[in-house]
């Protein structure tokens, strides 16, 4: 189809515009499915696997845009999430378990070609939305408390507003920056040649 090769053109062009005026391109890699949901660990190692080609082919196709560019300078570094994005069985605002942060976001990410990671967390935003006032109908306020209730806090605390529980929640994230930095310096160690 003649008109839908030209739109496709078209596309190619404006991100091939918008690439080379930037100095650095960010992809973001996500997971939206939890091993743990499958019936069968063949269907989980079926879900890590497709997850590991679309986060990998992310970050290659990112490196390509910046290769045909006149500015081949710029540096790949895609932002891993912590969080289960939605859509998929592993319920949004969930924590991801760390060996699928390494296996499905980390490690496909260094086999693509990253230069380097970013660890996306928003934890200044989720814990004050999570420690503020009670806000009647909002649906992210009432997701995220029962995903920190289960995944950070072990329990739904007495009383959500709190600033030692906002203190709690933002070092509890620290702590787990610093779990998953210490996945990507293993990952790097374990990939010679690669950035």
């Amino acid at each position: 189809d003649p008109q839908l090769q030209q739109s496709v053109a078209q596309r190619r062009s404006l991100v091939h515009a918008s690439v080379d005026e930037c100095d650095f391109v960010s992809p973001t890699i996500y997971d939206r499915d939890d091993e743990r949901n499958y019936p069968t660990p063949a269907a989980a190692e079926h879900s890590t696997h497709n997850a590991r080609l679309r986060n990998e082919r992310v970050v290659e196709m990112s490196k390509a845009m910046i290769a045909a560019s006149p500015r081949t300078d710029r540096p790949v570094t895609p932002f891993v999430n912590l969080w289960f994005a939605p859509g998929g069985s592993g319920g949004h605002f969930r924590l991801i378990p760390l060996d699928q942060v390494r296996s499905k976001q980390i490690q496909p990410a260094i086999a693509g070609g990253a230069d380097s990671l970013i660890i996306w967390t928003a934890a200044g935003y989720y814990a004050r939305l999570t420690t503020n006032a009670d806000q009647a109908g909002n649906v992210e306020q009432q997701q995220v408390r029962a995903a920190f209730a289960q995944d950070i806090l072990g329990s739904t605390p007495s009383s959500w507003q709190s600033e030692g529980l906002r203190q709690q929640l933002l070092a509890d994230w620290a702590t787990r920056v610093a779990q998953v930095q210490d996945i990507v310096s293993e990952e790097r160690s374990a990939s010679p040649g690669q950035p």
